[in-house]
């Protein structure tokens, strides 16, 4: 379900804009300014991301959200289920290490 969510999503923001798929790629490029945080995808990716193939990894969910919201496409960040700041947690969480019980909640640096 959340798939097909995400893939309409990427579609509709990629229409939107009047981007193929190669297009959008670039934008994580122009999002991210050479600093190469994360690495583009390939057309192939946002393809299976459209088709409901595969989900973005967290940094490319976050990506995409950021370029969406840059051009006025809240869809794609409600097509992903939780706000930015919730997988912005979820990256530093992943990033620093600490592990998560979910019985008790976020614990101690693995």
């Amino acid at each position: 379900m959340m798939r097909r969510g995400v893939g309409r999503a990427v579609i509709e923001l990629r229409r939107s804009q009047k981007w193929d798929q190669t297009q959008l790629a670039e934008e994580f490029h122009r999002y991210h300014r050479g600093a190469e945080l994360i690495a583009p995808p390939h057309r192939m990716t946002i393809s299976r991301w459209e088709s409901g193939a595969n989900l973005p990894s967290v940094p490319h969910r976050i990506a995409l959200s950021k370029i969406a919201a840059l051009h006025g496409q809240p869809a794609l960040e409600e097509a992903l289920g939780a706000p930015l700041k919730a997988w912005q947690f979820l990256v530093a969480v992943v990033e620093i290490g600490i592990t998560v019980d979910p019985e008790l909640g976020v614990g101690a640096p693995a």
